[in-house]
């Protein structure tokens, strides 16, 4: 990450923020239901080193007209080093694909989540983007009592229309326990 190296006023002192690529905060997604065009699926470190894989969406489609307008993004993120990430991605990846999960191998995972730390995928795609998918995301209470925001994909059929959902009022709503 690039910092300033030269004084306040000096020549070239903005030279580091001209340079620099621009941070996007992620949006997330929240309790609601959703169609979304997957735009990638990627694998990388946080900042502080956590591995983690991000579906990254474009929303087609929202009851949540005010916190997800169609056109806007949402992301889903996974850190690697939590103990149901592995049965999450499984569970993501056989609704995506409308497949049995026994046929969901290593190989599998390694084609549409693509790794930024490999430099052979610069400027790739997952071959998943374009797909379009239904996302219901509800809250519900982990085993420690903390809220989780459990996000569930569900294949289209490819010729299946996307109309725009009824609008649904934010409210706060107590979180259902889970086993997650």
């Amino acid at each position: 990450m690039a910092v300033a190296t030269v004084a306040p006023g000096q020549p070239g002192f903005w030279k580091f923020a001209a340079e620099a690529k621009a941070t996007q905060d992620s949006v997330y997604f929240t309790p609601g239901k959703y169609v979304v065009r997957i735009e990638n699926w990627k694998l990388f470190n946080t900042r502080n080193g956590r591995p983690t894989t991000a579906l990254e969406t474009t929303i087609l489609s929202s009851d949540d007209h005010e916190g997800h307008p169609i056109g806007s993004k949402a992301s889903w993120l996974v850190m690697l080093d939590q103990d149901m990430a592995g049965p999450n991605l499984k569970m993501a990846v056989r609704d995506i694909l409308g497949v049995q999960e026994d046929g969901i191998t290593e190989e599998i995972f390694g084609k549409i989540i693509l790794s930024d730390v490999d430099p052979a995928n610069k400027g790739l795609l997952s071959p998943l983007a374009g797909v379009i998918v239904d996302v219901t995301a509800t809250n519900i209470l982990t085993r420690d009592n903390n809220d989780f925001t459990k996000v569930v994909f569900k294949k289209r059929a490819k010729d299946e229309p996307v109309v725009q959902l009824a609008h649904r009022t934010r409210s706060k709503v107590a979180a259902a326990p889970a086993d997650v």
